[in-house]
């Protein structure tokens, strides 16, 4: 699977996935200050995965959102 950043193939890989598995969750593109990042689009998002990299951003959409958030940290630590 190829995104314009490349992060679903680091997701695949680490899952033992093979490369034309579709992924497409909503994540964190970085730490951000807001209680939902960059909310419209990720209230629109297609996906009802996203991944956050902390606790913070997990708790608040799981409480204001329909989204299923799973604490992922940064994947580049991956």
């Amino acid at each position: 699977m190829n995104s314009g950043y490349g992060i679903e193939q680091i997701y695949l890989e680490h899952a033992d996935l093979p490369h034309y598995y579709t992924f497409l969750p909503g994540y964190d593109h970085g730490l951000s200050a807001e209680d939902i990042p960059s909310k419209n689009t990720t209230l629109n998002h297609l996906s009802n995965i996203y991944l956050c990299w902390g606790e913070r951003v997990h708790r608040n959409l799981k409480i204001f959102t329909k989204k299923k958030p799973y604490i992922c940290g940064a994947p580049f630590v991956i």
